[in-house]
């Protein structure tokens, strides 16, 4: 079966910014025969995607695994063009913070 695994990581900057940390929430396919497998393997995805660099600023960036924030079976077993990989609902605010743009650190907007 095929499953989508929400990761959370934090981007922590070695100087603070005034505006707090950068989040990102990435989703990817992940093949097992339950839920709690898929959050294993999840896991050892997101452990493996951290990672650091130099930003354009020259400020050191290091990308931290936080946590499997969610876990959804597909309901297609094959995946083609047009296949579901995530859904989820909203209510009002959270629609309008999705909405917004955003800016990353150096100012530009996304």
């Amino acid at each position: 079966m095929w499953y989508t695994a929400c990761l959370f990581f934090e981007g922590v900057c070695d100087k603070p910014q005034e505006e707090g940390n950068l989040w990102e929430e990435r989703c990817v396919l992940v093949q097992g025969d339950d839920a709690a497998e898929v959050e294993q393997r999840a896991r050892q995805i997101g452990e493996a995607g951290e990672h650091d660099y130099t930003t354009a600023d020259g400020n050191f960036l290091r990308w931290h695994f936080r946590k499997v924030e969610r876990v959804y079976q597909l309901i297609d077993d094959e995946l083609q063009d047009g296949t579901e990989v995530f859904s989820r609902f909203l209510d009002d605010s959270q629609a309008a913070s999705l909405l917004q743009p955003s800016v990353d650190r150096i100012g530009d907007q996304l």
